[in-house]
């Protein structure tokens, strides 16, 4: 065989591996996560799934603090639309293959056509956390699953999660912060420049982004964000809807 051949051969298998890894890795946690009905959870409530392994107090401890991250989201926006798939997961040995485990973060929103899933390391108390994914599942589920994935700038989705989470490394009267970000930031192009590996401009992007948000709501009556969101949902974009005006 030709030598030009094999080595095309060769290439290939070597891409088409790679990118078989890359692919497993990636939506293995969604895999999981969407059969977790045939697992050994738990199902203590509909769509609330939680690791058997679990005590009885870990499970109550998470479910009261569910509920107050939910009601947090409530008493700022109104009531919630969204009811994802909740799955609280073992700390040591369920953690990791779904996303939660050490070194990662302790809760996670994992948003798709057909479902979503909100997944907690049972180890976490972060309310903060907790409320800031939750809020992505309620907006992707107000405007929609494409519009969310490809029409919602990150810097106006993650500083809209912000305004329910109230870590201090967010807040903007403990960090010095100059409003000029704002134009900085809504200028970044997707993912890979707003969540950079540098921790201090990453925390400055989302100062950035939440005070944009903030700016933008204050020019609308309280408890009016659920319908600039149906406004997207009637076939407004987003940049028109979210322009200050």
């Amino acid at each position: 065989m030709d030598k030009q051949i094999i080595y095309g051969i060769t290439i290939f298998i070597m891409l088409f591996t790679v990118v078989f890894v890359y692919a497993a890795n990636k939506y293995s946690r969604i895999f999981w996560c969407a059969t977790v009905g045939m697992s050994n959870f738990n199902e203590v409530e509909k769509k609330i799934f939680i690791d058997n392994e679990l005590e009885k107090n870990d499970s109550t401890r998470l479910h009261l603090l569910i509920k107050k991250a939910k009601l947090r989201i409530t008493n700022k926006f109104g009531p919630l639309a969204s009811k994802p798939i909740v799955i609280v997961v073992d700390e040591h040995k369920s953690a990791l293959k779904y996303g939660v485990g050490p070194g990662q973060q302790s809760v996670r929103a994992y948003i798709t056509p057909w479902e979503k899933y909100l997944v907690i390391n049972s180890n976490t108390l972060n309310i903060d956390l907790l409320a800031h994914e939750y809020f992505h599942i309620e907006i992707s589920e107000r405007i929609g699953y494409v519009v969310f994935k490809t029409k919602l700038p990150v810097w106006l989705d993650e500083g809209l999660a912000l305004q329910v989470d109230y870590r201090e490394r967010y807040k903007l009267d403990k960090v010095p912060f100059n409003m000029n970000e704002v134009d900085r930031v809504k200028r970044l192009k997707g993912s890979s420049e707003f969540f950079t590996n540098n921790n201090e401009q990453y925390i400055r992007n989302m100062l950035a982004a939440k005070a944009a948000v903030i700016e933008i709501l204050n020019q609308h009556p309280r408890k009016s964000l659920y319908l600039l969101f149906s406004r997207i949902d009637k076939g407004e974009t987003v940049i028109d809807v979210f322009s200050n005006k």
